[in-house]
């Protein structure tokens, strides 16, 4: 390996360590911000909220890599292009071949990983947070519901909202459940639950009415009370078949569109990582006099393109709109296709000067 391709190589990874933090940081606030101001949220522990936005984020790992690593080549490259470093090899007669080694020796690196997230990694996570939101939505705590939001529960299509806290209980209690040809409403100006294991699923509900009502329109009843105890069913803790959830060999063997579209969105977020490193080198160059981050508002607008374009095929696949062939490769062959021609044309090569 040359002098050039480690030096180019470690220029790109000491760019992709802050940038990928930076990624990493945004998406999990932005993640446990969105958590936090669900309008159907309850109060999460701590610890599960922490655990949840870990979980999120390793996932993400499959695009945030990719987009850390496209962005870092940009940066890096564009730094040698803002500090002549680039003239300089070009006067000493190197070629751009030394400079895309490098960029590739970071590239396949990062690819390896990011097929380790989304081929193994990301199943499991995907599990384990079906499971804590299942957990969670099972167990009902008076304790837990913010004032002011409603809580929906869709396994037992129940709604719970309050007006206010009051000391161990909640003011302007509702409770809404539809079943089977009827459904109930219960207000009442005080609600709070016994403690213990056992008085999760009983609340103590004071002065208010219990509406009945009929969907066929005919056996409507109203009953008002002064106390009333209220059971509640508790859902099941169990989750079913969800195929961000399922092993890869699994989506593998299945013929589902849905299935397929994972499947292939799994496969093919190691290229996309190659692709977007690659398609890095002709757009970190810039003119000397420009600022070293001139491209990198560029490179976003290529990337947002790219990205909305594979999610995009991804969703024709789910909705057989689009075979398993082409698939989302299409996405893929196009921006190879793209690369290619830049490079016939030489404008790929980063010893080429940038635009005025």
């Amino acid at each position: 390996m040359s002098r050039i391709v480690r030096y180019t190589a470690a220029e790109v990874g000491r760019a992709l360590i802050p940038v990928l933090a930076l990624l990493v940081v945004i998406f999990a606030a932005f993640d446990a911000a969105r958590s936090l101001a669900g309008a159907t949220a309850v109060a999460l522990e701590l610890p599960v909220l922490l655990e949840l936005v870990a979980l999120r984020t390793l996932i993400a790992l499959d695009v945030l890599l990719p987009l850390g690593l496209y962005l870092a080549v940009v940066i890096a490259l564009g730094r040698l292009h803002h500090d002549h470093e680039v003239v300089g090899l070009r006067a000493l007669g190197f070629s751009g071949a030394a400079l895309v080694r490098g960029v590739l020796v970071v590239a396949v690196a990062v690819a390896v990983l990011v097929g380790g997230v989304s081929l193994f990694a990301r199943a499991w996570a995907y599990e384990r947070v079906y499971t804590l939101e299942a957990e969670q939505g099972a167990e009902f705590e008076l304790e837990d519901l913010a004032p002011g939001h409603f809580q929906a529960n869709d396994d037992t299509g129940r709604v719970v909202h309050a007006r206010a806290r009051d000391g161990d209980g909640l003011r302007g209690f509702l409770f809404y459940e539809g079943g089977e040809g009827t459904t109930q409403l219960v207000l009442a100006d005080r609600a709070r639950q016994p403690a213990g294991a056992a008085g999760r699923s009983r609340l103590l509900l004071d002065d208010g009415a219990v509406y009945t009502l009929d969907r066929g329109g005919g056996n409507d009843r109203v009953s008002e009370f002064s106390e009333l105890t209220l059971r509640l069913e508790q859902p099941s803790q169990l989750v079913g078949y969800q195929r961000k959830a399922a092993a890869t060999a699994s989506l593998l063997r299945s013929q589902r569109p849905d299935d397929v579209a994972e499947w292939q969105w799994r496969a093919s977020r190691p290229l996309a990582t190659l692709l977007l490193a690659l398609l890095a080198v002709p757009l970190s160059a810039t003119a000397p006099r420009r600022g070293r981050y001139a491209r990198v508002f560029t490179a976003m607008g290529v990337f947002a393109l790219y990205f909305v374009a594979t999610d995009m095929a991804r969703s024709w696949v789910e909705q057989s709109a689009v075979g398993a062939f082409p698939g989302v490769w299409w996405v893929h062959a196009l921006a190879a296709a793209a690369l290619l021609g830049l490079w016939v044309r030489g404008v790929a090569s980063p010893l080429r000067g940038g635009g005025g």
